[in-house]
Parts: structure tokens; C-alpha cells; sequence
């Protein structure tokens, strides 16, 4: 899985001379914060049930770099990190790290196969949201993963 943060930074761009909605502008920029959240949670339960994996977060699907801008760095391994723990359970602790890629930091989110699963999102509870994955994408797994 990959997620880029360039679409952000377009975002950012093109609302820099938008004065007077910027409380709006924070609200949206939140949910996609969110959604985007929530897909890196669903794809470490998938990981962390089946065969482990990594998630490039600065990179496009296309194998493009856009990178992670380094002021923020730091705050958004950490934000990963609590994110996971908030949204997770049984706990995992992915290794979570910067790499240099094309002159660009990028963040890996290296999920290992657990040995405590099945691990599933709290907010959907252990039979809506215990995932695997299957090949590039996650499923739903079923009751008789789940027992």
C-alpha cells in the first residue's frame, strides 16, 4: 500500500490565498487526515493477520516520490504510531521509520505477522473488522478466520 502526501501539499497550494475559510478548509483537510487514517489502520490489521508487509507512505501508486516534507517529519511517524495504538487492538507495534528515497524522506510503516491475532479495528468491533490481506488488496475475514 501506498500513500502520498503530495495531494496535500496541491491542496495546501491552491487554498495558501483562500483568507476567511480557512476554519473550513481545517475541517476538511481533518477527515482526510481521517480517511487516510483509516486506511493505513485496516491495511496493518491485514498485514499484521497474514504475512506482515510495508506501507510507503510519500509514494504514489505509480512508484513516483513526492516525499514527506521534513518539517513535519518526525510529527507524523509519531502521529502514525499513536493513530495505530488508538485504533487497534490487540496492540501493534509496526516498525515505523524515515528513508531516503530520490533526495526525498519517505515513512515505512513495517507491519510483521503477529502472533496474537486475530487484530482488529476497535471501532468496527472483532467480527467487522478483522482483515487480511489478499494480494494487493484487504479483505473482511470471515467467522472461521475470526474463531
Amino acid at each position: 500500500m501506498v500513500l502520498c502526501q503530495c495531494f496535500f501539499k496541491l491542496f495546501f497550494e491552491m487554498i495558501g490565498d483562500a483568507s476567511g475559510e480557512m476554519d473550513g478548509l481545517c475541517c476538511h483537510i481533518r477527515i482526510l487526515q481521517q480517511i487516510a487514517g483509516d486506511k493505513i489502520a485496516k491495511t496493518v490489521v491485514a498485514f499484521a493477520n497474514t504475512a506482515g508487509g510495508k506501507i510507503f507512505i510519500g509514494v504514489k501508486d505509480d512508484g513516483t516520490v513526492c516525499g514527506v516534507d521534513n518539517k513535519i517529519l518526525l510529527d507524523r511517524i509519531e502521529a502514525i504510531a499513536n493513530m495505530l495504538h488508538d485504533k487497534i487492538s490487540p496492540f501493534i507495534l509496526p516498525d515505523i521509520y524515515s528513508y531516503a528515497v530520490e533526495d526525498k524522506n519517505i515513512i515505512v510503516v513495517e507491519v510483521f505477522q503477529s502472533q496474537l491475532k486475530p487484530h482488529f479495528l476497535k471501532n468496527k468491533g472483532k467480527m467487522d473488522g478483522t482483515y487480511l490481506r489478499v494480494g494487493a488488496t484487504n479483505k473482511k475475514a470471515d467467522a472461521n478466520y475470526i474463531q
